[in-house]
């Protein structure tokens, strides 16, 4: 990318103007991202929502999406994962801790909506889902409202579609990361729900003892609370909640009977065709990019139990 494209400090924006960056894309498929890059305002700027994906596609994506029948805005749903602080919501007030252990909330937010909800069919949908939060590490998984695991397929990461879809029952993702995920709730009840959660895991890095100005909320069911509104419809607040806390994501309630989708194993997410070096597969593809706008939950009571 050329320098007047790229984000350097040379070209500059004055508030209230604007600029029109245009530039040739050259990545294969895959979900991207972007967000301003001003030195010691990134990290404000991007927790206040000044960020977006850019979602490239080419004929293997075509080609995936015809063969699993999603629809982007309907199957096919982007997943930005943040959080706030229910103390301090939509603010950006980092302590001289925050600054350098991490800004950790105790809000779950995606799309940048508190407790959302996605109401589904028994089908397949596909999640493409990046990690916006400033420090936390996500361990997700889905969980159906009888307690049991619902397992899913990964079918990309950061760097576009795998080869072959992987069966899993959890996946981590760090900051800055995406994961494709195809899952399908074809076998749960109309009125049933299943959650995407984060589990419980040992972030492997010290803390410091908690002072004043970082409290430290005990892992005692985690963000489990946030589900549960109060006055006003935004969650109740509490104090920060540490990395490999465990706590709800976001809630699927299934609503509608649809055909059970064919099996997902038999189907490599590339074409088929095979492939060369650099994990390219051969023949001419076309890009195309596409800016996905996040769609936003609303909130609403959802059955509460303690995530394990």
């Amino acid at each position: 990318m050329d320098t007047r494209n790229d984000g350097n400090g040379e070209t500059l924006i004055a508030a209230g103007d604007r600029f029109d960056y245009r530039f040739t894309v050259h990545n294969r498929q895959g979900l991207y991202w972007y967000h301003p890059h001003p030195h010691g305002a990134t990290a404000r700027q991007a927790h206040l929502g000044l960020l977006g994906l850019l979602a490239i596609e080419d004929d293997e994506e075509l080609a995936l999406r015809r063969a699993l029948e999603l629809v982007p805005g309907e199957t096919e749903i982007p997943l930005v994962l943040h959080e706030w602080r229910g103390s301090a919501a939509g603010r950006y007030v980092p302590s001289p801790s925050d600054l350098r252990l991490g800004w950790y909330g105790d809000v779950p937010l995606v799309n940048f909506a508190p407790c959302p909800h996605f109401d589904v069919a028994t089908r397949r949908y596909r999640l493409r889902i990046l990690n916006a939060a400033n420090a936390r590490t996500f361990r997700l998984a889905f969980r159906r409202d009888d307690g049991t695991l619902l397992p899913f397929h990964l079918l990309g990461t950061d760097g576009g579609l795998l080869e072959h879809a992987v069966a899993c029952n959890e996946a981590f993702i760090s900051p800055a990361e995406r994961l494709d995920v195809l899952v399908d709730f074809s076998g749960m009840a109309i009125g049933g729900f299943a959650l995407l959660e984060s589990g419980e895991f040992d972030p492997m890095h010290s803390v410091p003892t908690a002072t004043a100005d970082t409290q430290t909320a005990a892992v005692s069911g985690g963000m489990s609370e946030m589900h549960a509104p109060v006055s006003g419809g935004r969650p109740a607040a509490t104090t920060r909640v540490p990395d490999g806390a465990p706590f709800p994501v976001i809630q699927f309630r299934i609503r509608e009977r649809r055909e059970p989708s064919p099996p997902t194993a038999a189907s490599p997410t590339r074409s088929g065709r095979a492939c060369n070096r650099g994990g390219r597969c051969g023949g001419r593809r076309r890009r195309r990019t596409r800016t996905t706008a996040p769609r936003r939950g609303r909130c609403r009571p959802a059955r509460r139990r303690r995530l394990r």
